[in-house]
């Protein structure tokens, strides 16, 4: 399954043709014309938008450790998944083929988890990193069979949402929905073509509410992406009224939810569970659903703060940036916290000595959109151990487009290696 195995092939006039418009040479694994076209198609050629995304979206890969060749077969075993997988429910074997339309297939259970809990055990970083990790998971998947089959893949993603409480996420600035929309935001740029369809099952009497929790975590061109284009728009009518759902939504439920799902997504890869024949046998996960089994979430926060000596108050204006630069020595750990009064971008930098060539200077938190909603309860906190003298960069950007500064406490302390 790894891409390090496949022989090199010709590289077609499209691909270098989009290589030339971006001023970049793609991994050679993403050489191909169904890759370059989805970023074409997906932005409508708007080349630099494209080139600033693919430069942020192969920087943040490489800081995040996702561009391994093997990711495919070491995805469960990242750190970022390892963390918050425990409390998910999703299937987790690779390469299910949906037969119909030649897409990886992922089954997703939203129901009997505390969602509004997950706070209490992640940061908003945490679950941007699980999503950004699981997102070039399924990636590779795709690739992969995109290769073998020479036909145009995707990704189905099926929704189970029997048992959720749905009016717990009716709220767009509950801690749980601001650390989702930062997630969603960030894979939908970086993947959202990849979306082939989109199943929520057993949506029930709060089908409405459903839907506009799915348009508040959509980006507005994921939903233009199903709308545009299309001779109409599906409509549901539900009790009181008719919604307007997006095409390539399905919302499926009552008695025929086997029989209709199983209309559009190929039998071998629909769970027991749900009509089709998948079953599993790791003890991780269950037999008929094909989903992961869940530990339960905490009434309060797990973590204890630190009290780290070094701390500083910083407001920034919005569309600036700031950064603190942290002198630092040859085997020594930075510990950090911080909290955030609006959403930021944060990453940290080292540079190794006083050089400043592109090769001495490696990002080792990615640059990525984060929230602190529980704020100093639960603050954005990590680690970096360097082993090289030089000196760390924090960077922070107040990201909002409105006039409010965002005001950041941030702490930070220097120990020695163990």
């Amino acid at each position: 399954m790894t891409e390090r195995n496949n022989e090199p092939k010709s590289v077609s006039d499209v691909v270098l043709d989009f290589e030339q418009h971006i001023g970049i040479k793609l991994p050679e694994y993403f050489r191909t014309e169904f890759y370059v076209n989805r970023w074409r198609t997906g932005w409508k050629n708007d080349w630099n938008h494209i080139k600033q995304l693919i430069k942020s979206y192969l920087t943040n890969r490489t800081a995040a450790g996702l561009d391994d060749p093997e990711l495919i077969e070491k995805w469960i075993e990242l750190p970022c998944v390892a963390r918050m997988l425990p409390y998910m429910r999703m299937s987790i074997r690779p390469m299910q083929i949906n037969r119909t339309d030649n897409s990886i297939t992922v089954i997703i259970m939203l129901g009997n988890i505390q969602f509004n809990k997950l706070p209490f055990v992640a940061t908003s970083r945490d679950l941007t990193m699980f999503y950004f990790a699981t997102g070039e998971y399924i990636l590779r998947q795709v690739l992969q069979q995109e290769r073998l089959t020479n036909v145009q893949s995707g990704v189905t993603l099926v929704y189970d949402l029997s048992g959720l409480n749905v009016m717990d996420y009716a709220n767009p600035y509950s801690p749980i929905m601001q650390m989702f929309s930062v997630g969603a935001a960030l894979i939908q740029e970086y993947y959202c073509d990849l979306l082939n369809g989109l199943y929520l099952l057993n949506a029930g009497t709060f089908v409405k509410v459903a839907v506009q929790i799915m348009k508040r975590v959509l980006v507005p061109r994921t939903l233009g992406k199903w709308t545009s284009g299309c001779p109409f728009t599906c409509y549901l009518d539900y009790n009181r009224g008719s919604i307007s759902i997006p095409v390539g939504v399905h919302i499926i439920s009552g008695n025929e939810t086997s029989c209709k799902l199983l209309q559009k997504v190929s039998k071998n890869v629909v769970p027991v569970a749900f009509g089709g024949e998948w079953t599993e046998t790791n003890p991780q996960v269950h037999r008929t659903n094909c989903c992961t089994l869940n530990k339960a979430l905490p009434d309060s926060p797990l973590r204890k703060v630190l009290s780290l000596p070094d701390r500083t108050l910083i407001s920034i204006k919005a569309q600036n940036d700031h950064s603190i630069i942290i002198k630092t020595e040859a085997k020594q750990t930075i510990l950090w916290q911080l909290v955030t009064s609006g959403k930021i971008e944060f990453s940290i930098v080292h540079q190794l000595g006083d050089s400043t060539d592109d090769e001495d200077v490696v990002y080792v938190i990615p640059r990525l959109k984060i929230v602190t909603p529980l704020g100093s309860a639960m603050p954005d906190h990590g680690k970096v151990e360097l082993n090289h003298p030089g000196q760390c960069i924090f960077y922070f950007r107040n990201v909002s487009s409105t006039f409010f500064r965002v005001r950041i406490d941030f702490a930070y302390a220097l120990c020695k290696n163990k």
